[in-house]
């Protein structure tokens, strides 16, 4: 299999079924080896020359990267359309390269999916370059923010239940409240909502909604 451009590869590929495989990926963003879920078209076999329409669904927190097919009938409702669909992993990452006090470093759940995961499905499944991203809770606000934070890269953005106003009065509270349930000191993820403002503002949907012109966007 051919790498990503951050050294990122393919350590396993364990097919679930017929059309579903699980995907095993050696992640320098993320340090250590996740797992993607991979539903492909039924027109898609190994080494085709074509490449398909993409649709990247994303869990919410306290979820994995199951969630997907195993809470819904996207296995169904995929097979009747020409798409290749992808679930990554994306554990309690709240969809961003964590602040880290200034520091930056892992986990970058970001790179992992608009890179890794990205280049990985591109060079190695026929992943196409027309893409969509949809998510649920903090998947939503992942779809749409990396929408707007890579403007051209999704067609489609959907948010179901997703936070996608991080700055509205009282948000960044419940945000902070929210993450701290996983062990970790939650201003890690973005900094604090209030020193480190203009990293609120650069993760923040509803800052970044110009970015969006051109996307077609559902919220729900």
């Amino acid at each position: 299999y051919l790498p990503a451009d951050t050294g990122a590869r393919i350590t396993g590929v364990k097919w679930t079924g017929e059309r579903q495989a699980d995907i095993s990926v050696q992640s320098p963003a993320l340090a250590s080896v996740q797992k993607v879920r991979v539903l492909v078209p039924p027109a898609w076999k190994t080494g085709a020359t074509r490449s398909w329409s993409t649709l990247y669904a994303y869990h919410g927190g306290n979820d994995t990267y199951i969630s997907w097919t195993r809470s819904t009938d996207i296995e169904s409702l995929a097979a009747k359309y020409d798409v290749l669909v992808a679930m990554p992993e994306g554990a309690n990452g709240s969809y961003t390269d964590w602040y880290n006090n200034g520091a930056g470093g892992t986990p970058k759940w970001e790179t992992f999916h608009t890179v890794e995961v990205r280049q990985l499905l591109e060079r190695n499944f026929g992943a196409g370059e027309l893409r969509a991203a949809m998510g649920i809770s903090s998947g939503g606000q992942g779809a749409v923010t990396y929408a707007a934070r890579h403007p051209g890269m999704f067609r489609y953005s959907a948010s179901f239940s997703g936070v996608l106003s991080m700055l509205t009065p009282g948000m960044p509270t419940i945000l902070l409240y929210l993450n701290s349930g996983n062990g970790t000191d939650p201003s890690k993820i973005w900094g604090d909502p209030v020193r480190h403002r203009a990293n609120w503002k650069a993760h923040d949907p509803a800052t970044l909604v110009q970015n969006l012109r051109g996307t077609r966007v559902h919220v729900s």
